[in-house]
């Protein structure tokens, strides 16, 4: 009996120390659940706040545009027409508006006014000049007949039969007329450097007044693109300035997306790679055109809230020609997992796993029809052989 209740104690005793040896063990894989659970929240969280799966995952932010042409004023001025609304389709060459500037008007006076003030003095310097060729020949032989008759008077005088007087008259009289010559003389060559220093003037003053014509137009500003124009037109009677002489926007071309392809993502993206476009609920098929060689931060609107300020590098990405979205239309860019990029991940797995057990189907049909008619083979070889 002594025995027996000792084993029975030391039952118990084992039972007791197993049970407090479980209690233990449970407590343990508690502690250790607990901290796998904080150890992959934690992970998680800076996962998600560093680059979420753009690393694993193409997720890039970017917006909708076109080629902006913008029609503006080169001159200050005032709008006194406009021609098209918001929105309204536009072709080359049609008319935008009409701005009048007060300060070109008066320059194109001004120029207009040298214009004929140079003219004029052309016109003078040429009389002048055409003056000068008549009667510049008559000068010089003026100038040589008293020099000849000068010297004539000297001999006669060295001979007695001249006065002094008249030697000295004669000697006035051919000062004069050398230097009425020489006078004339001088007075052509400054008028030809005048006459083409004028000319050129005149030359530039007809080309600056040329020039602002043209570019003034009598004001009338013109689409010089086919588009649509922006939501923004200037009003009439709206002051235009220098640095603010913005009349329309003019959008021309296929739309495009603008993205922004973040820093963080892991593989490589190259032109001609198919993208998905998700704008709103619509997924639009994308194609990478090229990889632009710019790097700049996300703008404002397209940085996510919680999240460090990203980087990414710029590329443009087609969208189908039949795409009806909006310019500055924010969209997401993501991977494209079949030639349908409106398949979505998990439509794309199915699709795959199912291709995957159709090929392995085919396989297995194939080698089964084989495996028939080896069997087939081998029988019959069989059958002969017992025949035999």
């Amino acid at each position: 009996m002594s025995v027996i209740a000792l084993r029975n104690t030391d039952q118990e005793t084992a039972v007791t120390e197993l049970s407090a040896s479980r209690v233990d063990w449970k407590r343990l894989r508690r502690f250790a659940l607990y901290c796998g659970l904080l150890t992959v929240g934690v992970s998680g969280t800076a996962f998600y706040m560093s680059s979420g799966f753009a690393g694993l995952l193409l997720r890039a932010e970017g917006h909708v545009a076109r080629e902006r042409v913008a029609v503006a004023s080169a001159f200050e001025g005032r709008v006194a027409e406009v021609f098209v609304r918001p929105g309204d389709h536009v072709e080359q060459g049609q008319r935008i508006a009409v701005v009048k500037s007060v300060a070109t008007g008066r320059s194109l006076a001004d120029l207009e006014a040298e214009r004929a003030r140079l003219m004029s003095k052309i016109a003078q310097l040429e009389a002048r000049q055409k003056v000068i060729l008549g009667t510049l020949p008559l000068a010089k032989s003026n100038a040589e007949r008293a020099a000849t008759f000068l010297q004539d008077l000297d001999r006669a005088q060295a001979s007695g039969l001249a006065v002094r007087k008249s030697l000295q008259e004669m000697t006035s009289a051919s000062l004069s007329a050398a230097e009425h010559a020489s006078g004339l003389a001088a007075e052509q060559d400054s008028l030809s450097v005048e006459l083409d220093a004028h000319r050129a003037a005149l030359e530039r003053v007809v080309a600056a007044y040329d020039e602002l014509s043209a570019t003034y137009a009598d004001g009338m500003l013109y689409a010089s693109v086919s588009g649509d124009v922006g939501a923004t037109v200037a009003s009439v009677g709206q002051a235009l300035s220098t640095g603010n002489g913005a009349v329309a926007d003019i959008f021309t071309g296929k739309s495009f997306v603008l993205a922004y392809l973040p820093d963080s993502y892991m593989f490589e993206i190259s032109a001609g790679q198919s993208v998905a476009v998700k704008v709103r609920n619509e997924v639009l098929n994308g194609r990478i055109e090229r990889i632009l060689p710019l790097a700049q931060n996300l703008p404002g609107d397209l940085q996510l809230p919680n999240r460090v300020l990203e980087r990414g590098r710029l590329v443009r990405i087609a969208l189908p020609a039949s795409n009806e979205l909006p310019i500055d239309q924010r969209v997401r860019v993501t991977s494209c997992f079949l030639t349908d990029c409106r398949v979505g991940l998990m439509q794309a797995a199915v699709q795959k796993t199912r291709d995957a057990i159709g090929g392995l189907y085919k396989a297995a049909m194939s080698i089964g029809t084989e495996t028939k008619g080896l069997v087939e083979r081998l029988a019959s070889a069989g059958r002969s052989n017992r025949t035999l």
